[in-house]
């Protein structure tokens, strides 16, 4: 009986001294990934169809269409509960990385991704971003 209650006393303190935290810090970024690869796809559309087809969900396959929706709706509703900033500085954070591994398609994806998230409201421009949070 002690031993379960020492467990869940040492687990809540876990939680509630930084884990819901850590938590959410890895959602966020989960969500980012999601929302990233459909922009990814997206862009790769845009090499593989002819000019004027790609670029749009519409240009994905059917198959692929209500999935990659759905992530863009269940990303930017969590991304809704941290500060635009914080969207912001952790898509920039990514971007840094695909840029340093070459992942050119990726990077315009992340573009066309900051873009869509700033229409959305649950990020900032780079333009606003950039003065306040880069050395």
């Amino acid at each position: 009986m002690w031993v379960w209650f020492l467990a869940v006393a040492g687990a809540a303190v876990l939680w509630f001294g930084g884990g819901n935290r850590i938590w959410r810090e890895l959602q966020l970024g989960n969500h980012l990934t999601a929302m990233t690869n459909v922009f990814e796809e997206v862009e790769r559309t845009r090499l593989a169809m002819p000019i004027g087809m790609g670029g749009g969900i519409d240009s994905l396959p059917h198959s692929r269409q209500q999935p990659a929706l759905l992530a863009l709706s269940n990303g930017v509703n969590y991304l809704r509960m941290f500060p635009r900033h914080e969207v912001t500085k952790a898509l920039v954070k990514n971007a840094i990385m695909a840029e340093r591994q070459g992942r050119d398609v990726r990077l315009r994806g992340m573009d066309h991704l900051l873009e869509y998230l700033v229409r959305q409201n649950v990020a900032l421009a780079y333009e606003e971003f950039a003065p306040s949070f880069l050395d």
